[in-house]
């Protein structure tokens, strides 16, 4: 229920329009408008959805040791969640026999020194795209 008082909600005149104001994702939902008279009344379900364009929460640089797994995690907000895809040298990562990529992780099973690097997320929904870079240092086993 919609009152007067909601602080970033205008009812117009005579409850012909509702207007929400600084709209956020807690706004979404259906909203019901409810028209009666003494012949009866009608109503009509609306539904709004709010779309939030991705951010990433933070980047980094992210050390492993030769022949380690190492995770790289991309934490991204939006609404609808992002699609996350990861890129190295400008081309996407796909996964294959080391290289994993699930959700907003890529997995690099047994790192070696060539695949220290930039790798950037790059999240994308409806509302737009944000991306983030990490490096990737693989740190070499001492040889005598």
């Amino acid at each position: 229920l919609i009152r007067e008082t909601t602080p970033n909600v205008i009812i117009g005149e005579e409850g012909r329009y509702l207007q929400i104001n600084n709209i956020s994702l807690k706004d979404g939902g259906a909203y019901k408008c409810v028209a009666s008279n003494v012949a009866g009344k009608d109503e009509l379900l609306y539904t709004v959805a709010i779309v939030q364009a991705p951010t990433v929460l933070s980047g980094g640089t992210h050390q492993v040791v030769e022949g380690e797994e190492v995770q790289i995690v991309c934490n991204v907000n939006g609404e609808p969640p992002p699609v996350v895809t990861w890129q190295r040298n400008g081309m996407r990562v796909e996964t294959g026999i080391r290289y994993i990529t699930e959700d907003e992780v890529l997995r690099i099973l047994d790192a070696r020194s060539s695949d220290s690097g930039l790798y950037v997320c790059v999240a994308t929904n409806e509302a737009g795209t944000a991306q983030q870079a990490f490096t990737l240092e693989v740190l070499g086993n001492p040889r005598l």
